[in-house]
């Protein structure tokens, strides 16, 4: 392993400085949002009372016994835990959190011995077998693991998922005034199961969500400009800029337009939560409504999100993100107004070709033939790009082992970063594949080589690759994000 500082001058950085997200928060929104946009606790146990049943995967493998319940979790690479202050079991990643009281009596055990002595449990550490432990009253989380990697950053997505659907205010509230004893859960169903599902399953699937990037699906920068313009302005006439923060366009967990009121900015792992909550509900494609709370925007309260599909045969996800939560009928207004647009537009054609078979950075074009995969990913803008799957990558084990391998390396910079001895280059020489890491101020770089592959060969062809990553960004990545006129 070689390290060296690498600095890449800034106009050779692809991506530049334009955030399509980022970490700040909207202050301003926070009175409006959690006053009249806040589901409150009396509403929710009114859906719960009218009928609101538990989700069909409750019950499944309910013939097992206890034994072979902890058996199971015995054999399984990881665990996250999620249960009250006050010990109620509210979520298990493995599912059958009511038949493990006792191991989440411990956890919180655990948790209290440690606070009782003025101190706070972090962590266990054993050979093969790692437990992190947060404790965010009136929730305790706690993730076993094998692998050591981003445990904490783990839990953290975890409990955004479970803010989104209830926020601070109404988790507080619930233990005020129904009790220590209350389930949460009561408050938790629907989607929420798959939303929770997801956002463990989507850290393990998708890199963009452990390097707090967002992936950006590759367009001609013309049919982008041209998709938010058309948002832009049909918003504009319709004078709901005054309500509607941000408007996005999604395909398979990818941004493909992005409008927002000017001063407002959407945080990656805010977007990553959206994302959660979205594609837990794509079974039904039905026009919706979705009531979110997005924690690093206002942790306090709720929004609103119009949710619906472009085109019927489309992957293609349209958002609303409004304070108002009356608009559905001006939202699909404004939404069909689009489609209209979109549909006898000259852009439509490519539009509609890029959302269904998008092209993805050619690898050819840098004369590289032992690169076989790279992630990009702009730390200065948020955004993230990297070549498509292909050989040796071709199983889904392959691929998932490519998958960790990015993600293992990413938990790695990032402590190196904790310990004051930041990781500039790596160069890795494996059995089946050589990486190559490139850090610096402006971006990460992952490259995946042939074990052939000497250092100076992957050196040239990291910086053949950032050059022309510079010279197609305008496809790749989002270099100008268009505001609401307010």
């Amino acid at each position: 392993m070689i390290m060296t500082n690498v600095d890449e001058p800034e106009e050779v950085v692809p991506g530049g400085q334009q955030r399509p997200a980022s970490s700040e928060s909207c202050m301003q929104l926070q009175t409006l949002a959690s006053t009249s946009q806040t589901a409150t606790l009396e509403e929710n146990e009114e859906l719960r009372n009218s009928g609101g049943q538990a989700s069909d995967d409750e019950d499944h493998d309910s013939d097992l016994s206890d034994s072979q319940i902890l058996e199971m979790l015995s054999t399984l690479p990881y665990h996250v835990f999620v249960l009250s202050s006050y010990g109620k079991p509210i979520f298990a990643s493995t599912g059958h959190e009511d038949r493990m009281c006792p191991l989440f009596a411990l956890i919180q055990a655990f948790v209290y011995k440690v606070e009782s002595r003025k101190d706070n449990l972090c962590c266990i550490d054993a050979p093969n077998l790692h437990v992190r432990f947060s404790h965010r009253h009136p929730l305790i989380l706690c993730i076993v693991s094998r692998t050591p990697f981003q445990l904490s950053d783990q839990l953290d997505v975890v409990y955004h998922q479970i803010l989104s659907i209830i926020s601070t205010t109404q988790l507080k509230k619930a233990y005020e005034l129904m009790g220590e004893n209350y389930d949460i859960r009561r408050l938790m169903r629907g989607s929420s199961d798959r939303s929770l599902y997801g956002c463990l399953r989507s850290w393990r699937a998708d890199p963009a969500v452990s390097m707090s990037g967002v992936r950006i699906l590759p367009m001609a920068h013309f049919d982008r400009e041209f998709l938010a313009s058309t948002i832009a302005s049909t918003v504009n006439a319709a004078n709901l800029t005054g309500s509607v923060i941000f408007s996005v366009i999604l395909v398979r967990r990818q941004l493909v337009a992005y409008v927002r009121m000017k001063g407002y900015l959407l945080a990656p792992c805010d977007l990553h939560t959206l994302l959660n909550t979205v594609y837990a509900n794509v079974s039904d494609r039905s026009e919706k409504m979705l009531a979110i709370c997005l924690p690093r925007f206002n942790s306090q309260g709720f929004l609103h999100v119009h949710m619906s599909y472009l085109w019927d045969d489309s992957e293609a996800v349209l958002l609303f993100i409004t304070t108002a939560k009356n608009q559905f009928s001006a939202l699909s207004t404004i939404k069909q107004e689009i489609v209209r647009k979109l549909n006898s537009s000259r852009y439509y054609p490519s539009v509609r070709q890029a959302i269904q078979r998008p092209i993805s950075f050619d690898l050819k074009q840098i004369d590289c033939p032992e690169l076989w995969h790279f992630i990009y990913n702009n730390t200065a803008s948020a955004q993230m790009c990297s070549s498509a799957f292909g050989k040796p990558f071709i199983s889904e084990t392959e691929r998932a082992y490519l998958v960790k391998q990015y993600n293992g390396l990413h938990s790695y910079v990032k402590s190196s970063e904790l310990h004051n001895h930041p990781v500039k280059t790596l160069f890795i020489s494996k059995s089946n594949c050589v990486v190559y890491v490139v850090i610096n101020h402006s971006y990460e770089l992952y490259c995946t080589f042939s074990p052939l592959v000497q250092r100076s060969g992957a050196v040239s062809c990291a910086e053949k690759l950032i050059r022309a990553l510079k010279k197609d960004e305008n496809r790749l990545l989002y270099v100008a994000t268009r505001t609401f006129v307010h």
